[in-house]
């Protein structure tokens, strides 16, 4: 078992504010709102590892091999599924998007009835579902765990499009991402995209980019000697200001959500008021409806 952190402490405090995470309620195989009688039969989804095996159709299993779900009509199943980019270059981003996705699962498996972990990793893209508040110990061992040395996790046509996600990268390179959005939005799937900032993006670090720097490739490890200056660090600024604007207006497009997230600084993470703006917003501006699941601004 990972020990608990200050930020672990935190995440209880979350559960008086009235936010939800993203999620869209599903005519979908449950487990905890599920009935006795399941309702009428609709069809059948392929088996995932997690999944209540109360749904499991034996009979198709013996007869073709396949393990495949029954779907029901009737039983409503609320699910956050959150899509990671591991590739190397969110190294940098690491603390931060560890501590998004501890938020967001302790969220979502407090107050809906799953949280599905979608992450590209080096053996390809792999799926993991969580269920409900007891599920979610083995939900945060999972995020502390993970490996940045991966890359996009890939979703195919033949997914369930109904379903409401978060997809969590920093969008590099960024001619390959254009095509990949747009190709989720081809397949007929929606994403709500977040870019988790760091502290200089934001332009709340300009004390780093005064003197000799160091820059990283966090893709190649190479490293690259700078000399900043304040004007430099405006025109980073400017660049970053105008990829975001690019990279809104593609997603926008695309009938996809954007959202470019200020996350607090190291020494503040475990501090309860510097994530609330960040909470706020997400209330405010992205509501999950069955009939326009991505209605963020």
């Amino acid at each position: 078992m990972i020990p608990q952190d200050e930020f672990d402490l935190l995440l209880p405090a979350f559960l008086d504010l009235p936010v939800y995470p993203p999620t869209v309620d599903l005519d979908e195989r449950g487990r905890l709102r599920v009935r006795a009688e399941f309702g009428d039969f609709k069809g059948h989804v392929p088996y995932t590892v997690g999944e209540d095996l109360r749904f499991l159709d034996w009979a198709v299993l013996a007869r073709t091999g396949q393990k495949m779900c029954r779907r029901f009509e009737l039983v409503r199943h609320r699910r956050l599924s959150i899509l990671v980019d591991l590739s190397p270059s969110m190294r940098s981003r690491e603390q931060g998007l560890r501590d998004l996705l501890r938020l967001f699962g302790f969220l979502g498996l407090h107050r809906l009835d799953s949280v599905e972990l979608v992450t590209g990793e080096k053996g390809g893209t792999e799926r993991r579902i969580f269920l409900g508040a007891p599920d979610y110990e083995r939900y945060r061992e999972t995020v502390l765990s993970l490996t940045l040395d991966g890359g996009p996790p890939v979703i195919g046509p033949e997914e369930d499009r109904s379903l409401g996600r978060m997809l969590v990268s920093d969008f590099q390179p960024e001619e390959a991402w254009r095509t990949r959005l747009a190709q989720l939005r081809e397949q007929g799937h929606a994403v709500l995209a977040l870019f988790p900032r760091l502290p200089v993006e934001a332009g709340d670090d300009s004390s780093l980019w005064e003197g000799p720097s160091i820059l990283r490739d966090m893709e190649g490890g190479d490293n690259l000697s700078v000399a900043m200056t304040p004007a430099l660090y405006q025109h980073f600024l400017e660049e970053q200001e105008d990829w975001e604007i690019r990279t809104g207006a593609l997603c926008k497009d695309l009938k996809h959500g954007f959202m470019a997230v200020n996350l607090p600084r190291p020494e503040g993470r475990a501090d309860y008021e510097a994530w609330l703006p960040f909470l706020a917003r997400r209330a405010e501006t992205t509501r999950f409806t069955s009939t326009n699941p991505f209605a963020a601004s």
